[in-house]
């Protein structure tokens, strides 16, 4: 075998380990995160694309279930939309008690933490269960 192709079957080899390796992990790490991945768009996500080819829909089955499935993500959006308000005003609350009871270097931090969480639920555009931008009722993270 000549040092060129050799040199690509090693290429090649690492690359494809890589990807495994990479595909793995990330299973693995959504797996044990279920939070970073909204319910319906992880329903949406898999029925959408895996259960037409499972069910052997015909062509115009299919048709159907893409019908249905955008009607059903337009209720979903909606019912979150009614929802998150409500969401909101609970996570406040249990924000507010939470600071209750930290003394003041506990209250940094927690304030800290509560400022993380909030960029990175500003960062999943895709998660419906997110507020939109300033919407998001947080009074308790303001310091007393």
């Amino acid at each position: 075998m000549s040092s060129r192709l050799r040199a690509l079957s090693v290429l090649i080899a690492v690359f494809l380990t890589g990807m495994v390796i990479g595909s793995g992990s990330l299973h693995l790490w959504l797996k044990s995160h279920p939070a970073y991945r909204p319910i319906p768009d992880r329903m949406f996500a898999y029925s959408h694309h895996r259960l037409p080819e499972l069910l052997q829909l015909s062509p115009e089955q299919e048709r159907r279930f893409r019908e249905i499935m955008g009607e059903s993500r337009q209720k979903f959006d909606a019912a979150w939309t009614e929802c998150a308000p409500k969401f909101g005003t609970i996570r406040a609350e249990m924000h507010a008690k939470i600071l209750a009871i930290l003394d003041n270097e506990q209250k940094k931090r927690f304030e800290t933490f509560l400022k993380e969480m909030e960029t990175l639920r500003g960062a999943r555009a895709g998660d419906r269960r997110r507020f939109p931008r300033g919407d998001a009722p947080f009074p308790a993270q303001t310091p007393p």
